[in-house]
C-alpha cells in the first residue's frame, strides 16, 4: 500500500517528503489509503472521535508525527476536530487523489443540473425505472452530504437539491462491477442497533468466534443473508423502513457517470440515470445472488475484533460485502 508509513520510488521516507520536509504539507487534502479505514485519536491516544472511510479527505496540521503504542500516528484536522490518525492508513498524495471518486460524480451531476437550469429554469425529475414514480419538482442543483450518523459517514454521499431542499438522496459508487462496492455496511454499534443486533448477524458472530486461534482468525469466513431487511439496512441505510427517504435512508444507489436525458412528451420534465448500474431503495433481488449477493463475512485484521455474548474476540474485521469481495478469496468457508 502506498502510505505515509512508508518510502518513495527514490528511497526517501514518505513522511519526510510529503509532511516533515514539505512547506505546503498544510495545503495538501490527504485520504485515508484505499481499502483501509482509520480510528482518529483524541491528544490521549486512547480515545476514538471518528471512524474514516477509505479516501476520506482531512488536512495534517504538523510535521512532527507522534507515537502511540507501536504505530506512529500524524496530527489531523478532520471535521474542525484535532486529533492523531495513523500514518500507515493516510495515502500518499498524487495526481489521482486530488478528488475523490463521490465528488468527482458530484460535480458532473451538478454541471448537467446547472445546465438545465440555465436553459429552462427549475425543472422536474424522475428517476429511471422508479417503481414509485415520483416527480421531484424545482430542482436547481446537488450538495455533498457532510453530516455523520451514529459517529460515522453517511449512507448518502450527495443529494440532488429543489428549491425547498434534498430531493434524492444518492450512494454513488465508481463503475466496475461489485467491487466497486468494497463494502455494504458494518455490524458495530456504529452501523445501528437494529443491524448490530439482528439475529443473523449475531449467530455468525457466534459461528466465526470459533475459527479464531490466538487472537487471529484462521481463514475468511462468510454466511449468505436471508432477510430481505437486513440486506435493506445495509445497502440502503439503516433508518430503511423507519422513515422517508433522508442521509441514512437513500433513494439510489448509482454507479458510474449520471446521465439526464429530457422526456420528450412531457415539458420541463427530464430523466436521471447512471452510466454503470443503478438500484432503487427496497430493490434487494441484485444482492440475493450473484456477484452482488450480500453476505455477512469475516476476514483477518490485526488490532479489529468483534463482541458477541459478552466475550470479545480479536484478529478479525467483520462486516456485509458484495459474495464477490469474499466467496473467491483462498480458504473461504461458507458458514
Amino acid at each position: 500500500m502506498a502510505t505515509l508509513s512508508g518510502k518513495t520510488t527514490s528511497g526517501q521516507l514518505a513522511w519526510d517528503k510529503y509532511v516533515s520536509k514539505n512547506p505546503k504539507s498544510k495545503e495538501i487534502d490527504f485520504v485515508i489509503e484505499n481499502n483501509m479505514e482509520a480510528t482518529m485519536l483524541d491528544f490521549s491516544g486512547k480515545n476514538a472521535i471518528f471512524t474514516l472511510r477509505e479516501k476520506t479527505p482531512f488536512k495534517i496540521v504538523s510535521g512532527i508525527s507522534k507515537r502511540f503504542g507501536k504505530l506512529e500516528y500524524a496530527k489531523v484536522k478532520y471535521k474542525g476536530r484535532d486529533g492523531y490518525i495513523p500514518i500507515n492508513k493516510i495515502r500518499k498524495p498524487t495526481s489521482t487523489d486530488v478528488l475523490k471518486e463521490e465528488v468527482i460524480a458530484l460535480n458532473k451531476l451538478d454541471s448537467l443540473i446547472k445546465a438545465i437550469v440555465s436553459r429552462v429554469g427549475p425543472f422536474e425529475l424522475v428517476i429511471k425505472n422508479d417503481p414509485r414514480k415520483r416527480v421531484y419538482k424545482n430542482i436547481i442543483g446537488t450538495r455533498n452530504v457532510t453530516e455523520k450518523v451514529l459517529g460515522r459517514e453517511a449512507k448518502s454521499d450527495f443529494n440532488v437539491i429543489g428549491t425547498s431542499g434534498d430531493e434524492i438522496f444518492i450512494s454513488h459508487k465508481k463503475a466496475g462491477g461489485a467491487e466497486a462496492f468494497q463494502q455494504y455496511g458494518g455490524v458495530s454499534s456504529q452501523a445501528g442497533r437494529r443491524i448490530q443486533s439482528h439475529i443473523e448477524v449475531q449467530n455468525f458472530l457466534r459461528k466465526a468466534a470459533n475459527y479464531i486461534e490466538n487472537d487471529q482468525l484462521i481463514n475468511p469466513v462468510y454466511t449468505k443473508i436471508q432477510d430481505p431487511k437486513l440486506i435493506n439496512m445495509a445497502v440502503y441505510g439503516h433508518d430503511f423502513g423507519q422513515s422517508k427517504f433522508g442521509i441514512d435512508n437513500v433513494t439510489i444507489i448509482g454507479q458510474g457517470d449520471a446521465i439526464i436525458k429530457v422526456l420528450p412528451r412531457h415539458e420541463g420534465r427530464f430523466e436521471l440515470d447512471f452510466s454503470h448500474h443503478m438500484v432503487h431503495n427496497g430493490v434487494v433481488r441484485d444482492f440475493r445472488s450473484g456477484d452482488y449477493q450480500a453476505v455477512l463475512a469475516a476476514t483477518y485484521r490485526a488490532g479489529r475484533g468483534f463482541e458477541v455474548d459478552g466475550v470479545r474476540y480479536t484478529g478479525a474485521r467483520v462486516g456485509i460485502y458484495p459474495a464477490k469481495l469474499v466467496v473467491n478469496r483462498g480458504g473461504a468457508t461458507e458458514i
